[in-house]
């Protein structure tokens, strides 16, 4: 059977995180802006919700993709407690007979997307950086009542890291808002400074240049360039570095440097929003 693909966000080479170009982004501001997070109306698909426990107390409530009932991507695929769930940002969905695969979005993954939940040979797994989580669906006596009594949470998380590096003590840190953006509504950010206190460093433009496969982004102190870090093998990887200053800076991957990003660099006041890559991301 032919597969058949719901939809498909299309993102350039590096991913959700880079862009295509943008413009100047204000300062650091909290994931929120300190307000309670509307609840989603879950209401159009709450009647083709289904459950999956993945262990350790984490539970999926997905809409099991359909081209002949397309569900808006924001209430796709959540990812909770069972009390509270939040939406995963669906970067993609397809089907074929009785295989789906949905793919979604973390902010801490470089890669689009970062992880899929896919029901395939009877099985149902998450599989995010590697590693594979199996899911075993709550029948309806168990799932009804959950999503009745479950709160449904959009994503709170508003930025996604671009490229970290440091040098000695010093850091240099630039991200992105989160999320598919057209090119004129891709922004950035840039901070530098010491460990927990990284300062807001104001932007003026960002763009990127597929010729060289490089981020060029003006900024009040200088041009800050970013370009992959070839010798980084572990995962990909970008590198920031003022154009017309001496400088060793060492990139920093950012799967493996999550924490440090989101808690040590003093630029977030919360972590990121939840999704089903939490198990594999210790």
């Amino acid at each position: 059977m032919r597969r058949r693909s719901l939809f498909l966000f299309v993102t350039l080479a590096w991913g959700w995180a880079a862009g295509c170009s943008g413009s100047a982004a204000a300062g650091p501001s909290p994931a929120n802006g300190g307000k309670a997070a509307a609840a989603i109306d879950i209401t159009p698909v709450k009647d083709d919700l289904r459950v999956y426990d993945a262990g350790q107390g984490h539970f999926i409530a997905l809409v099991e993709p359909d081209p002949e009932k397309q569900p808006p991507r924001d209430r796709m695929l959540f990812w909770g407690d069972g009390k509270v769930f939040y939406a995963a940002l669906v970067a993609s969905a397809s089907s074929e007979g009785l295989k789906f695969e949905i793919g979604f979005q973390d902010a801490r993954v470089p890669a689009t997307p970062a992880g899929t939940v896919k029901r395939e040979e009877g099985k149902t797994e998450i599989e995010c950086w590697g590693e594979h989580v199996p899911l075993k669906k709550l029948p309806p006596d168990a799932a009804n009542p959950m999503i009745a009594a479950a709160r449904f949470l959009p994503s709170r998380t508003e930025w996604t890291p671009v490229a970290l590096g440091h040098e000695g003590e010093k850091y240099l840190y630039v991200d992105s808002n989160f999320g598919f953006r057209e090119e004129k509504d891709r922004q950035y950010r840039v901070f530098e400074g010491d460990k927990g206190s990284l300062k807001s460093i104001e932007v003026s433009e960002g763009k990127w240049d597929e010729h060289t496969n490089a981020l060029t982004i003006k900024t009040a102190n200088g041009v800050l360039v970013v370009t992959r870090d070839e010798a980084e093998r572990t995962e990909y990887t970008l590198r920031p570095a003022w154009r017309d200053k001496k400088s060793e800076i060492t990139a920093l991957p950012r799967a493996k440097n999550w924490h440090l990003i989101y808690e040590g660099l003093g630029v977030y006041s919360e972590k990121p929003t939840p999704t089903p890559c939490d198990p594999m991301l210790h």
